[in-house]
Parts: C-alpha cells; sequence; structure tokens
C-alpha cells in the first residue's frame, strides 16, 4: 500500500539487497532514515528517501563503483509502519590506474602529482576527491597570477581501470 499523505508513518525495517562488496552496516551509517533503536524512530518521508538514495549513490561513487544503480521501494507494514528496501546494482569497482599530466607550464608534473595525491593510483577511483584537489591546483595558479587557468579533465575506463587525463 502506499503511504497517505497527512499521517505520520514510522520506518519500521530498511533491506540492502544487491550488496555484494559493501556491508549493510556501513550503507546504514551513511542514511538518515533508520529501522527503530530502543525509544528512537526514524519519520518516514518521501523527500528523506530520495536524499538517503543519493547518499548511497554518491558513497558507492566514492568507492569506485561508477556505474551504480539503486532502485528504492516502500510499503506499509500496518497503519503506521513503513518498509523499506534499496535493490542495489553495484556494477564494476574502477581503480585509479594512472594520472597523466599535459599543458602545464607553472608545475612541475611532480608538483602537480603531489598536489593531486599521486598515492591514489591504483586505489579505488574517487571522483569526488579527484574535483576537490583540482579546485585546490587551480587555486594554486590563481595566487601564482594565473588568473584565466583552466584545468580540464577527462576519464578513460576499461574493465576494472580508470585513467584520468588532466
Amino acid at each position: 500500500s502506499i503511504a497517505v499523505p497527512n499521517e505520520i508513518k514510522y520506518v519500521s525495517t530498511i533491506s540492502f539487497i544487491g550488496n555484494a562488496k559493501i556491508h549493510d552496516a556501513d550503507l546504514r551509517s551513511i542514511i538518515k532514515l533508520q529501522a527503530p533503536m530502543f525509544f528512537n524512530r526514524s519519520k518516514f518521508s518521501h523527500k528523506k528517501l530520495n536524499k538517503d538514495k543519493i547518499a548511497l549513490q554518491a558513497y558507492y561513487r566514492s568507492k569506485g563503483f561508477l556505474e551504480v544503480d539503486i532502485i528504492t521501494e516502500f510499503n506499509a507494514n500496518n497503519e503506521n509502519y513503513i518498509n523499506i528496501k534499496y535493490f542495489i546494482n553495484e556494477g564494476n569497482q574502477y581503480r585509479l590506474r594512472d594520472l597523466i599530466i599535459s599543458g602545464n607550464k607553472l608545475f612541475t608534473e611532480n608538483e602537480i602529482l603531489s598536489k593531486l595525491d599521486h598515492t591514489s593510483i591504483n586505489q579505488y577511483y574517487n571522483p569526488v576527491q579527484i574535483r576537490k584537489k583540482l579546485q585546490l591546483l587551480k587555486r594554486d595558479y590563481l595566487i601564482n597570477g594565473k588568473v584565466d587557468i583552466s584545468i580540464m579533465d577527462e576519464i578513460v575506463i576499461d574493465t576494472e581501470n580508470v585513467i584520468a587525463r588532466i
């Protein structure tokens, strides 16, 4: 059944289906909606459910699952309680195989690699972390008077690896 808009509903159970590489406990720590514990109950809302789905997708992507797909399903198990299911297709988990730097004139390749934390090579690819580090790199160019700096990046994906060109 479907939740009636003006009734307060609470979360009863949360299930993760299809998550082979990331444990339920790790996923539960990411979401705001929680199953009841002691005297704590989460109020259910479509908005919270959608935010949790987005948070789970972002978490998976930060762990190298670039093609993760999550479908949510919920139903009422009685008048006031909702069961939530997350159907997760993790897809492949990608590692950063190489960082290729080109076009730089102000900093050496080693300086740029150290700013981008080249130790992340052979680690799971985290696009959010790379973008943050590119922003810091851009700031370093601006501090050095390069006001019209443009940093472009692209990734090349094969079966299990990512190559980032910057």
